[in-house]
């Protein structure tokens, strides 16, 4: 038998380097997802790996720097694959990150538990519409829901990626033979747009919609179920009336707040558990825990018991209701709560805020220009500060107020003139002294 050399076993190391990578990067977790995105856009995210534990939403987090970020998000499992859909309400620009924690996978043959982060940065700019569900797992007919976020109408493309190769997927989804459609969104609007499942398929299969406006496109997955067509049965959707408390007491003190949870689709939902973040344990305690079911289109109340801390703090936190999705998926709803322990503090009456879900268009507002001001009542909406009076440019309203003044001067001269004519009107016309001392015939 030959020894290798040195030069031998470098060459060996050198051919054997790639494979070992290829093989890591096979094995170890991948979160595929954009790298930027704007405000209000549907956040869709695949995440693959060779797992030893389930990924579960417990597993899930948020950041925005070293800061978490309270993230209404939905977790599917298709075939061995995850997905995350989310929207990006309630978050200005910056870098923000997607963490997955306390999870058991394998890279390799090692064994690893480190947390996975895919960072991703919030632009400024508004995206157009969001979509919600970002995915799809269906055995039947479904729909998409779209919402425009601009104060004008908004036109979105909905068409197939490989309609090309596949016709009657799209034939099939839009039941009218055509693999394009184009759906026009007024300002503010939500639009539901239906698709039937293609009966023509003989196995489980995985598609894509792609939605596409002038400067935003989405690429929904669909996985077409085969295996469990049939039974399946509709499941209602939750959601917190506020979707944010902002709450300040005085340190040492106790609070009581209230917050509904609805129901506000056309079927029940069960096994729904209620609880607040671990930062907020300390602090809160709520009246409602679980609930066996929620019927559709109702609501039922849940007291917020809050106590201080001794010193000045903020704590931020979220509540979530947790319950069964179809197919045996958990599905999760939430609101942000923000607590402002302040020494001395005196209750005003106006202790929380609520954001409002509304656009500016819904509101019947304008969301003024960057040099405008708002001459009135203002609102914070969904896509940002909303005037319901009117906007106003640099100097208007100055203009205005010197108009009003000159007026006023103008008037005032008139007055006087008018006063002193009628005060003094007989200095103009002398007395004839001689003819009034003449006797009178």
């Amino acid at each position: 038998m030959k020894y290798l050399g040195i030069g031998g076993i470098m060459l060996l190391i050198v051919l054997s380097t790639p494979l070992i990578v290829s093989i890591q990067l096979i094995s170890a977790i991948q979160i595929e997802m954009n790298e930027e995105y704007s405000q209000q856009e549907t956040l869709i995210t695949k995440i693959t790996g060779n797992f030893i534990d389930a990924l579960s939403s417990s597993n899930i987090f948020f950041y925005k720097g070293h800061n978490r970020q309270p993230t209404e998000f939905t977790l599917l499992k298709i075939q061995d694959d995850y997905y995350v859909y989310a929207i990006l309400s309630n978050k200005g620009p910056g870098n923000y990150s997607m963490n997955i924690s306390g999870l058991q996978y394998k890279i390799a043959t090692q064994v690893k538990n480190d947390d996975v982060i895919k960072n991703f940065t919030i632009k400024s700019d508004l995206a157009d519409f969001y979509v919600v569900p970002g995915v799809v797992k269906t055995g039947e007919d479904f729909s998409l829901e779209l919402t425009n976020l601009r104060d004008g109408a908004v036109e979105v493309e909905i068409t197939s990626k490989n309609s090309s190769e596949e016709e009657g997927f799209f034939e099939s989804l839009f039941g009218s033979g055509a693999s394009t459609q184009t759906v026009t969104l007024s300002a503010g609007q939500t639009k539901k747009v239906a698709f039937e499942f293609d009966d023509s398929l003989n196995e489980s299969t995985m598609k894509e919609i792609t939605l596409a406006s002038e400067n935003i496109t989405y690429s929904v997955p669909v996985y077409m179920e085969t295996e469990n067509k049939t039974g399946q049965e509709d499941v209602g959707e939750l959601d917190f009336e506020s979707p944010l408390l902002n709450i300040s007491l005085a340190t040492n003190s106790n609070t009581t707040r209230v917050i509904y949870l609805k129901n506000k689709a056309d079927a029940s939902v069960d096994n729904i558990s209620i609880y607040v973040s671990d930062d907020l344990k300390p602090y809160v305690n709520l009246s409602i825990t679980s609930l066996d079911n929620l019927d559709e289109n109702s609501s039922i109340r849940i007291d917020l018991i809050i106590s201080s801390g001794a010193v000045e703090d903020n704590v931020e936190g979220q509540i979530t209701a947790r319950y069964d999705g179809s197919e045996n998926n958990e599905l999760f709803a939430y609101s942000s709560i923000l607590l402002n322990f302040v020494e001395d503090y005196v209750p005003t009456g106006d202790d929380i805020v609520v954001i409002n879900t509304k656009t500016c268009g819904e509101l019947n507002g304008t969301v003024c220009g960057q040099n405008q001001t708002c001459s009135g009542e203002q609102v914070y909406a969904q896509n940002g500060n909303c005037c319901l009076a009117q906007c106003q440019s640099p100097g208007e309203s100055g203009s205005t107020g010197k108009y009003i003044g000159w007026g006023l001067v103008i008037l005032i001269v008139l007055f006087l003139g008018w006063f002193f004519m009628k005060k003094y009107k007989k200095v103009n016309n002398p007395i004839d002294l001689i003819r009034e001392a003449q006797p009178k015939k």
